[in-house]
């Protein structure tokens, strides 16, 4: 379990929750799921980053717009955003799933099948650690 998941859990049973909205819909999809919670700064370069992993189906424009959309969202607002890409020369769908949980601040659930996943949230893990956060 990432330290970001782990975070997320113990903040989850601070709060009384007892599951996750984003992994609730992970199980009902059946995907595997990377989440955390960003400063509007950093959705652009942690999609970017997410993008440099895929072969195809997250070109620039995308990631711009993509970012674009999320950081504009409106506080307790979510939105899904769903795209066809190749990760390693296997097609898959990779799921994003954007929560404004507080002013420039969105919580970020990443879908998809477990390989994508666990590069993602290497990703993550390594841009938060670069950062400082």
């Amino acid at each position: 379990m990432s330290s970001i998941r782990r975070l997320l859990t113990v903040a989850s049973a601070l709060l009384g929750l007892s599951t996750n909205a984003f992994a609730q819909k992970a199980a009902a999809a059946g995907d595997h799921e990377a989440s955390a919670n960003f400063d509007a700064e950093d959705v652009g370069p942690v999609i970017a980053r997410v993008a440099a992993l895929l072969d195809s189906g997250l070109p620039q424009a995308r990631v711009d717009d993509l970012t674009k959309r999320i950081v504009a969202q409106a506080v307790d607002s979510e939105k899904s955003y769903e795209y066809a890409v190749v990760y390693k020369g296997q097609k898959t769908r990779l799921r994003i799933v954007a929560f404004m949980d507080d002013e420039e601040a969105p919580d970020l659930a990443f879908f998809s099948s477990e390989p994508l996943i666990a590069a993602i949230d290497q990703v993550i893990e390594a841009y938060m650690a670069e950062v400082g956060k």
